[in-house]
């Protein structure tokens, strides 16, 4: 792991854009003249953590490792390295501005996912049960699924999964699009 000093002498991070851009090496990060001098003429001044992971996240290379642009920004602003996870509040991975980003643990992240790509029902929890044939919510808390019950109607079994986000510490933005 790149140490916090050697971070903020090679990158600029702005925490109202969430953008970084590389600095000039010096002697103090980079000894050898030559590859100092290439980075400089290539990087220096450049646009960091540009390149986007297969889950859309921004990440990219610093001293010859791989970092993710959240993660990143919340070590150079705090100074620290996260110990959970990094939630990116309104669920855009790509926004990293310092107050979009909160250190959360696992589950807690989990209760900010967006809605899943293959949900039928529009809203995360709900789905039609063919063998009741009848609408189903059901809610994960303490790494099991709980069953909220069979409805009548969508709009009975989504009252019911959003109760169940607000008595669960669920985010209010848990399931949307």
């Amino acid at each position: 792991m790149i140490r916090h000093e050697v971070a903020v002498k090679v990158l600029d991070y702005n925490p109202q854009t969430g953008k970084f851009i590389f600095k000039e090496k010096d002697e103090d990060v980079e000894p050898r003249q030559q590859f100092r001098n290439i980075f400089n003429t290539q990087f220096a001044g450049k646009e960091a953590f540009c390149r986007v992971s297969t889950k859309g996240y921004f990440y990219g290379t610093v001293m010859g490792k791989r970092y993710s642009a959240h993660r990143m920004a919340f070590f150079i602003y705090h100074g620290r390295w996260p110990k959970g996870d990094i939630d990116h509040i309104n669920g855009n991975p790509q926004d990293n501005r310092i107050n979009n980003l909160r250190e959360v643990s696992k589950e807690q992240n989990l209760r900010n996912m967006k809605i899943k790509t293959t949900n039928n029902s529009g809203f995360t929890g709900v789905f039609w049960s063919k063998n009741a044939s009848k609408w189903t919510a059901q809610i994960r808390h303490n790494q099991r699924a709980i069953h909220l019950g069979y409805f009548d109607t969508l709009e009975g079994a989504i009252c019911a999964r959003k109760e169940a986000n607000k008595k669960y510490g669920y985010h209010p933005n848990h399931g949307m699009r």
